[in-house]
């Protein structure tokens, strides 16, 4: 007879950490505790790997303090430096209500930052292709469709769990029940 042994699926997660929390932030201001965040993945999905990519400012210790917790809690964390991308003022035509007399109006906002790690993410998963068989992302991210059918068509089994609000309608109608909203397990991460 032939030996049948099924293997268990070898699970490696991403995470793109601004899906995750400006996810939480956007569905009430709730923050993720990254130490349930870690060890829910690791027992629901078994997970052998848990990569983590996040943006940091250089001169900021709360940065350097939060990669340092999350590689004791057990995340493989890849970081790049924030860059500040500056955005244009808002400027709007203001009419008094009594006079109807207008004015042009102003008003600067604050520059963005931003890390785009997705190349580092997607360079990590091609990488380590050959060590697992079932990816779970956390990232809503449209951008990441076409790795995503590039891991199916190598047989691999994916998931996603991003905040529905912000993960791209592409992204949702390709998954459908293998797509899992961020919201659905607050109580357990949070």
């Amino acid at each position: 007879m032939f030996n049948m042994t099924i293997q268990p699926p070898k699970t490696y997660i991403f995470i793109d950490s601004a899906n995750i929390i400006f996810g939480a932030k956007s569905t009430g201001r709730w923050k993720v505790d990254f130490k349930k965040l870690y060890d829910y993945l690791i027992q629901k999905y078994h997970a052998e790997k848990i990569f983590y990519y996040t943006g940091i400012h250089q001169g900021l210790p709360k940065d350097i303090f939060l990669i340092e917790d999350l590689e004791k809690i057990g995340y493989i964390v890849r970081n790049k430096e924030l860059k500040f991308i500056r955005q244009h003022p808002l400027r709007f035509r203001v009419r008094c209500p009594k006079c109807n007399y207008s004015w042009n109006n102003k008003f600067s906002r604050p520059p963005v930052g931003k890390a785009n790690c997705d190349v580092d993410l997607t360079l990590d998963v091609l990488k380590e292709i050959s060590h697992f068989n079932r990816a779970i992302f956390m990232s809503g991210d449209g951008d990441f469709l076409p790795l995503y059918q590039y891991l199916e068509s190598k047989g691999i089994v994916l998931g996603i769990i991003s905040e529905s609000k912000i993960t791209a309608q592409l992204i949702k109608r390709h998954f459908k029940e293998r797509f899992s909203d961020l919201l659905s397990i607050k109580k357990q991460i949070s």
